[in-house]
């Protein structure tokens, strides 16, 4: 390398259409180490982990039996989210709020 060249690194936005193309482990990882963790509920044999990565979202189903990742889904609509709002306290929220 040429003294005094400094290479810039190009940012990478991952997008859901690239994600929901990779693999589990590859997505498991990704979410892991840059998706935020929003919330978790309980459906049948399966916790349901919510992250926000980027423009979108990504459930992770893990087996409460084995505690193992199943399924990562990725998604957009806001629809889905639904399921989640019952989780929301809103009372603490106002607590927040007006604190």
């Amino acid at each position: 390398m040429a003294p005094g060249l400094i290479l810039f690194k190009k940012q990478f936005t991952m997008t859901l259409q690239h994600f929901n193309a990779l693999i589990k482990d590859e997505k498991q990882h990704i979410v892991l180490s840059t998706g935020i963790f929003l919330a978790e509920r309980l459906d049948g044999p399966f916790r349901i982990m919510l992250y926000q990565l980027e423009d979108f979202y990504v459930e992770v189903y893990f087996f409460n039996l084995y505690n193992k990742a199943a399924l990562l889904k990725g998604f957009d609509d806001m629809e889905l989210l639904e399921p989640y709002l019952d989780t929301i306290s809103l009372s603490e929220l106002i607590q927040e709020v007006f604190s």
